[in-house]
């Protein structure tokens, strides 16, 4: 399966669908934007705009449903969303979950912020739970 800026492409027999829970704000001021893009087991969750109180249980209550349902292989792109500590706040709610279904987590973060994210995630206990990539494309392989 590849998975490209934006695109999905269908894989393994299984027919690709993506889901819409907000449409895209038109700027990232205007609030908190969540889409996740499926392909048989596995899943690409894309973040825009300012995630508050709600945003945050709105992606980890997301996380979990869809690691419950039977995807194993999740990327949660965060390119445009912001701020870091919500995002993360939200992935150490799914990590219990995600680690007894088995399933694999990796974070896409704004170019140039890889390092940054992955000391955020060690300082909360993430570091060995989720993978941090600076493109969808290298994520979606590594949770393969």
């Amino acid at each position: 399966m590849s998975w490209g800026a934006g695109s999905l492409r269908r894989a393994r027999g299984g027919s690709a669908r993506v889901l819409r829970l907000d449409d895209p704000p038109e700027d990232e001021a205007d609030g908190f934007a969540l889409s996740t893009a499926y392909d048989g087991s596995s899943c690409v969750i894309t973040l825009a705009g300012r995630m508050d109180r709600p945003g945050t249980f709105a992606l980890a209550s997301h996380l979990a449903a869809i690691i419950e349902g039977g995807s194993d292989e999740v990327v949660v792109d965060v390119e445009r969303a912001h701020p870091a500590a919500r995002i993360v706040e939200a992935l150490a709610s799914a990590c219990p979950i995600a680690e007894r279904h088995g399933a694999r987590l990796a974070l896409v973060t704004q170019k140039g912020e890889m390092l940054s994210a992955s000391i955020k995630l060690t300082a909360n206990g993430l570091g060995d739970r989720v993978s941090v990539y600076d493109s969808v494309a290298d994520a979606a392989r590594a949770v393969r």
